[in-house]
């Protein structure tokens, strides 16, 4: 999650965004259809429909034609910090998952590396 989180904060700053070819939970979950992943447990939904990543990409194809997504205009900052603000939503919530089944993990020390 961490580093899907930086992926994207990297994108505030001109990094870009090449798809499920460079989010680390696609790269992980994508070919068994999403199956186990943070985002679609979330969500209930494969391929990060009814998130903001739907919208950045309806917003990309409509206002930027690129094939290689980066932040072109201010609906592109908004929208990337929508999906930020998302996957630190659906991180708190896996963390909180995991407390309830007593799983072992350090929850606090997540949540101060993606503030």
């Amino acid at each position: 999650m961490n580093k899907s989180i930086n992926k994207w904060i990297r994108m505030k700053y001109g990094g870009t965004d090449e798809g499920r070819f460079n989010c680390n939970l696609c790269k992980k979950y994508y070919q068994f259809n999403c199956t186990g992943c943070p985002v679609k447990n979330y969500t209930s939904l494969a391929w990060c429909k009814n998130t903001p990543y739907e919208v950045w990409i309806e917003h990309q194809k409509h206002y930027h034609g690129n094939i290689v997504y980066t932040a072109c205009c201010s609906v592109c900052d908004d929208i990337i910090n929508s999906e930020i603000e998302f996957l630190k939503d659906v991180k708190i919530n896996e963390c909180a998952k995991r407390r309830k089944k007593n799983e072992t993990n350090d929850c606090k020390k997540i949540k101060r590396k993606i503030k």
